[in-house]
């Protein structure tokens, strides 16, 4: 057991259910390819970040098979999402993961697949001189949110869909007296633009010999080229 753990929280990739935002401009079918892309490139880039345990939560009502499948071919840990809305279930990583003797817990989504996996070790060495860390998004919202040493209510237990998501946290951070790491900005993919200028990024990095999501990059690809195909 490491002292710092990384968990993923997702939703399953269930037409229908995922990426629902990108309809329709992509059918239901391309929105869940996409979150199982999506959820496949981030668990390969967390789980072998040295010095850091990755685990990613199940929905506790939608595909269990989906993520029993993806513990088994990945190796990776898994564990119950709990809570009805997503600040609720931030929070309830923190707690859980902070009893089960983790010295420094961070939660991300799998919206920002672009962002490279040295910015999770940075999360956990931040945390070693401050108390909070946030990975802030171009949209107002974060990528990562992670704190030590124990459970601090920074984030609000209701809605965090909205462009003063993360100042609130950063408020809530200051009047609490939280030294807080702030890591380079990132975007999330929530939108259909979002999609293209991904699609031209994941190129680019790939070009440049970068870190790219490999998975994510050859959905786009296939996505746009139908798409233009029906033109």
């Amino acid at each position: 057991m490491n002292s710092t753990a990384l968990a993923i929280l997702a939703k399953c990739p269930i037409p229908g259910k995922a990426k629902t935002r990108l309809q329709p401009r992509i059918s239901p079918e391309d929105s869940a390819r996409l979150q199982e892309a999506l959820i496949l490139d981030t668990v390969f880039k967390a789980r072998d970040i040295p010095g850091i345990d990755a685990f990613i939560g199940c929905p506790p009502s939608d595909g269990k098979s989906f993520f029993k499948d993806l513990q088994k071919k990945t190796g990776i840990g898994t564990f119950l999402q709990k809570g009805e809305t997503l600040g609720e279930k931030i929070q309830n990583v923190f707690r859980e993961k902070f009893g089960q003797g983790y010295e420094k817990v961070a939660v991300i989504g799998v919206d920002s697949p672009t962002f490279p996996p040295e910015f999770l070790t940075e999360a956990a060495l931040a945390l070693d001189e401050s108390d909070a860390v946030v990975g802030p998004t171009v949209d107002g919202g974060y990528y990562l949110v992670g704190m030590k040493g124990n459970f601090k209510p920074i984030l609000p237990d209701g809605d965090m869909g909205h462009e003063r998501v993360l100042q609130e946290a950063l408020d809530r951070c200051e009047r609490l007296g939280l030294k807080t790491s702030t890591l380079p900005p990132w975007y999330d993919l929530d939108a259909f633009p979002d999609l293209e200028f991904a699609a031209t990024h994941i190129r680019l990095l790939k070009l440049a010999g970068k870190y790219h999501p490999r998975r994510t990059g050859k959905l786009l690809e296939r996505i746009f080229s139908n798409l233009k195909s029906e033109i």
